[in-house]
């Protein structure tokens, strides 16, 4: 027990003093699944055999497995780089509007 609390009070003390290393979620929910229906489209027109010119098969597969990829875990890459962010702040979305 007091291992997994030394881990995790590591863990928090280098997300404090780290925070560019870490993947921060930038997609939201909308994005999310706007991205689930292009990766199903994509991933439709790969494995059902489409009549698409040569290469673009695998193409949209490997473009399809990054979509996939950033929907599970929330994070676009491409995002970062752009410094877009879709997801609304925690502490703004949770405060009551009294």
């Amino acid at each position: 027990m007091i291992f997994i609390t030394f881990l995790t009070s590591n863990i928090e003390e280098l997300a404090a003093n780290q925070p560019y290393y870490l993947m921060k979620k930038n997609l939201s929910i909308e994005d999310r699944l706007v991205r689930f229906v292009i990766f199903d489209g994509l991933l439709g027109a790969t494995l059902a055999g489409f009549d698409l010119p040569p290469g673009l098969h695998q193409f949209f597969y490997w473009v399809s497995i990054y979509i996939m990829v950033t929907i599970i875990f929330g994070y676009s890459p491409l995002y970062h780089l752009l410094g877009i962010s879709t997801r609304q702040k925690a502490e703004t979305s949770n405060t009551p509007t009294h």
